[in-house]
């Protein structure tokens, strides 16, 4: 769907649930907004510049954030998921989708907050059938690793622990949504990186994560010496102590660990209590080739800021999506935009 239809479809919808007097002021609105608009409700009047997006999760968010709060901009979207609007609503941040759900504030005295509206049916996309299991782990790779779409199909397998046969459906599907588009003759490359970051990370967080998923622990000493507990090579932080390692910015309160390690020994090495109701350490089976450094910090013992990026806002709070934008900031800007 186009950003011109979007943001035409999204006013309309407004306009007959509010009854307000909106117009554009400006389409092609300067300093990188999309477009202006002029909001009249009643006898309050607003200014609103605009960004315009297709759809937005929970993953987008902190590239967005910094330039809708610096100017009390308005997100107008296709669609935005519910834990989406959510954040959105915590960081008082105005947004607008075309079924006209919307948190929209201005100093001047307007305020609408519309929820429930469904998304018409002519609106509404097929599912990618990339983001299953295997698509998910071939995605992580290939976000990490680009140059992997000029291999042959068993090297991505390989790095991304799949079938060799599973490779050709998923980069059907991605070049299909023009993920992966050719460079020339022989070679190819991603596209629409930022929607393939968000919606990878969502698929992560639903589909995959919760597969891994191999039990609650708690610390037998205590949390203080987390940081000189001795993970040896075959564990790695995710989640808030990666961040903490990575960034210095939060303190951990919940922690996450990756490792192929067996229940014995997260016990026995780890010193790791099972407490499958009050632990606040969650445990995850390794889905990546441990052999590829790429995936891991083994100096700091963490996983890739891509994945602890992914777990931050798979976490839905407010102090893990700050974080989660320092991380998307610092390690990932360079390699999806």
């Amino acid at each position: 769907m186009l950003e011109t239809d979007i943001l035409h479809t999204a006013i309309e919808s407004l306009e007959k649930l509010t009854k307000a007097d909106i117009s554009l002021a400006n389409e092609e609105a300067a300093n990188h907004w999309d477009a202006e608009l002029n909001i009249r409700g009643g006898a309050a009047m607003g200014k609103f510049l605009v960004e315009v997006k297709n759809n937005v999760l929970p993953a987008m968010l902190p590239q967005l954030a910094n330039k809708l709060v610096k100017e009390n901009g308005l997100l107008v979207a296709r669609y935005i998921s519910t834990p989406a609007r959510e954040l959105l609503e915590q960081k008082d941040i105005n947004y607008l989708d075309i079924a006209g759900n919307c948190f929209i504030r201005h100093e001047n005295g307007i305020f609408f907050h519309i929820k429930g509206e469904s998304l018409p049916e002519a609106f509404k996309e097929t599912k990618h059938k990339a983001f299953n299991k295997n698509g998910i782990k071939l995605i992580y790779a290939l976000l990490l690793k680009e140059g992997l779409l000029n291999e042959p199909y068993r090297a991505m397998a390989e790095t991304a622990g799949i079938a060799s046969s599973t490779v050709g459906s998923v980069q059907e599907d991605l070049a299909a949504y023009k993920y992966v588009s050719p460079l020339n003759k022989t070679q190819k490359l991603l596209g629409n990186k930022q929607d393939l970051l968000s919606n990878w990370v969502t698929a992560f967080n639903q589909k995959l994560k919760p597969k891994l998923f191999r039990g609650k622990y708690r610390f037998a000493n205590g949390v203080e010496n987390w940081k000189v507990l001795d993970l040896g090579n075959t564990a790695f932080w995710s989640g808030e102590p990666a961040a903490a390692l990575l960034t210095n910015y939060l303190q951990p309160g919940a922690w996450t660990i990756y490792t192929n390690a067996d229940r014995k020994a997260l016990i026995k090495d780890f010193q790791l209590v099972p407490d499958m109701k009050g632990g606040n350490i969650e445990v995850y089976s390794i889905f990546w080739n441990e052999q590829d450094n790429v995936f891991v910090n083994k100096s700091l013992k963490i996983v890739n800021p891509l994945l602890i990026y992914a777990d931050l806002i798979g976490a839905g709070n407010d102090r893990d999506f700050e974080t989660a934008k320092k991380i998307y900031e610092q390690h990932l800007k360079n390699i999806v935009e």
